[in-house]
């Protein structure tokens, strides 16, 4: 008996999966610059991004990588696992 695999739907869900933890952790990094009395602006600033480039990926338009989270961690003065967890939670 042969068993017949649907990649298709496989793939639909893995798609469903990452967007739904891409905008997870976009609400969570617009949250936590808030919860920090920061602006777009001078959280950029602080972290070495562009203000822009910081709103698309608090809107989801961008994938947070791990070298802007570096950044997030050292313009923000905590070490990058404790951001990780931030944008997790």
């Amino acid at each position: 008996m042969q068993t017949t695999v649907d990649y298709q739907s496989h793939r639909t869900a893995e798609n469903v999966a990452a967007v739904a933890t891409t905008n997870r952790r976009a609400t969570n990094l617009r949250s936590m610059r808030k919860c920090r009395g920061m602006t777009a602006e001078v959280m950029g600033k602080k972290c070495g991004i562009l203000r822009n480039f910081l709103v698309e990926m608090e809107n989801g338009q961008r994938s947070i990588s791990i070298r802007t989270i570096d950044r997030i961690a050292r313009g923000l003065g905590i070490e990058s696992h404790r951001v990780l967890a931030e944008l997790d939670r």
